[in-house]
C-alpha cells in the first residue's frame, strides 16, 4: 500500500509539472479511496499521506479553487502535526500553507511560514533543488504583503541561482524578478522620476530579464500563448478577471483592487471612459488604504490615475487635490526609501519554534477563518 501511495504522489506531481491538469484532477479523485485504505492499514500518519494531501492542495490552488485547496491543506497540517514528516515534506507543506494564508489575508503568518521553509532549505544542502521554488514563493509573498523592495532582493537571488540554461525554470526566475522590479519602479515615483542611478540600473535589469524570459517562453511554449490582444479583448479579459476575483477573494480584497486598477487605466487610456475609471480608482483607493494604510507602495499609481482622469473630464480643482496628494505620498515614500531595509536572509530566518508548534498555529488560524469547512477535524497541542 505504501508503494501505491508513493506512485500516486509521483504521478500527481508529474502531471502538475507538465501542466496536464485534467489528468491531475482525475488522479486526485482517487485520493479518498487511497486514504481509506491507508487508514485501514494503519498507515495514515506516513509521510506519503502528508505529501499526497499537500500535492492535492497545490493542485486545487493552481486551478483557483482555494477553498478546496484549504481543505486538503488542513488535513496535511493535522497529519504533519500528529505524526511529523521528513524535511522535504515540511518545505512543500509550508509553501502551500503560505499561499493559502495569503489568500485569506494573513500576510504576517504567511511570511513566517515561507521564511520557515527557506530556513529549512538553506540549512540542508540536499534540498538545494527546492531553493528556486521557495524563493519564488517568498518573493510573491513579500509582494502581496507590500514588502516590494525586499521582494526585489529575493528575486535577484533567485535569478543569480537560476540563469543561463534557457530552461523554463530560468524563464520563471527572470520573469518573477522583472515583475518585482517593475512593481518597485512604478510604485516609487519619487525615485524613478528623478532619474537616480539606482532606479535607472533597476529599470535596465528589469527590461533585460523580462525580454530574456519572454524569449525563453516563446522558444519553449506554443506561440499562440503570446498573441497580443487589442483594447476590446483586454477590457473583456480584465472585466472577467475582476468578476472572478470578487467571487474568489471578495469585493474588498487586495487582489481584487489590483485588477480594478488595471481595468481603470484601460478605461482611462484606451477606452475613453474616464468617469468609469474614476469609480474604479476610488474603490481601489478605499480598499488599499483600509488594508495597508498611507504607506502602501501602490498609492502613487492610483493617485496619478485619478489626477489624469479628473484632468480629462476638465475638473481641475479635483485634479489639483490629487496632484497634491501624489506629491505628499512621493515625499513620504522618499523618506522611507532612505531607511535601510531588512536583510531578507538575516535575522528574520532565525526560527525559534518547532515545526509541530508552527503547523498547529497555521491550522488554528485557518480553522478559525473558516470553521464550517473543518468542523470534523480536531487537534490538541502536544506537550
Amino acid at each position: 500500500m505504501l508503494n501505491e501511495a508513493w506512485y500516486f504522489r509521483l504521478l500527481l506531481k508529474y502531471y502538475m509539472n507538465n501542466c496536464s491538469f485534467v489528468e491531475a484532477v482525475h488522479i486526485s479523485s482517487f485520493t479518498d479511496t487511497l486514504i481509506d485504505k491507508l487508514e485501514s492499514n494503519g498507515d495514515i500518519g506516513t509521510l506519503n499521506f502528508v505529501q499526497i494531501q499537500t500535492q492535492c492542495a497545490l493542485l486545487w490552488y493552481v486551478l483557483g479553487h482555494c477553498k478546496k485547496s484549504m481543505e486538503f491543506c488542513l488535513k496535511a497540517l493535522k497529519a504533519a502535526h500528529d505524526k511529523g514528516t521528513h524535511i522535504a515534506g515540511q518545505v512543500e507543506l509550508l509553501c502551500v500553507t503560505a499561499k493559502i494564508l495569503i489568500f485569506k489575508g494573513c500576510f504576517n503568518l504567511a511570511l513566517r511560514a515561507i521564511r520557515f521553509a527557506l530556513a529549512i532549505v538553506l540549512s540542508h544542502p540536499e534540498l538545494e533543488r527546492l531553493l528556486c521554488s521557495v524563493l519564488c514563493d517568498y518573493g510573491d509573498c513579500l509582494l502581496n504583503s507590500d514588502h516590494v523592495e525586499i521582494a526585489v532582493q529575493v528575486m535577484a537571488k533567485m535569478v543569480q541561482k537560476h540563469f543561463g540554461t534557457d530552461s523554463l525554470r530560468d524563464g520563471q526566475a527572470m520573469y518573477e524578478y522583472a515583475r518585482a522590479a517593475y512593481r518597485l519602479l512604478y510604485d516609487n515615483y519619487s525615485g524613478y522620476r528623478s532619474n537616480s542611478d539606482k532606479y535607472i540600473q533597476l529599470r535596465f535589469r528589469c527590461e533585460k530579464y523580462a525580454n530574456k524570459a519572454l524569449e525563453i517562453y516563446r522558444a519553449k511554449l506554443d506561440k499562440e500563448h503570446y498573441q497580443l490582444l487589442n483594447a476590446e479583448e483586454l477590457q473583456e479579459m480584465f472585466e472577467k478577471a475582476l468578476a472572478i476575483k470578487k467571487v474568489v477573494y471578495g469585493a474588498y480584497d487586495h487582489e481584487t483592487a489590483l485588477t480594478m486598477t488595471s481595468l481603470a487605466y484601460l478605461y482611462l487610456k484606451d477606452a475613453n471612459r474616464p468617469r468609469e475609471a474614476l469609480v474604479l480608482f476610488k474603490k481601489c483607493l478605499e480598499i488599499e488604504l483600509n488594508i495597508f494604510g498611507e504607506e502602501y507602495s501602490g498609492l502613487g499609481t492610483i493617485y496619478d490615475g485619478m489626477m489624469l482622469a479628473y484632468e480629462v473630464i476638465d475638473d481641475l480643482a479635483e485634479a489639483r487635490i490629487y496632484r497634491e496628494r501624489l506629491y505628499m505620498w512621493k515625499t513620504k515614500m522618499s523618506m522611507l526609501d532612505e531607511t535601510p531595509s531588512d536583510n531578507p536572509f538575516g535575522g528574520s530566518l532565525c526560527i525559534n519554534e518547532t515545526f509541530q508548534d508552527f503547523t498547529l498555529e497555521c491550522f488554528e488560524n485557518l480553522t478559525f477563518s473558516e470553521t464550517q469547512h473543518s468542523s470534523d477535524v480536531e487537534m490538541k497541542k502536544q506537550y
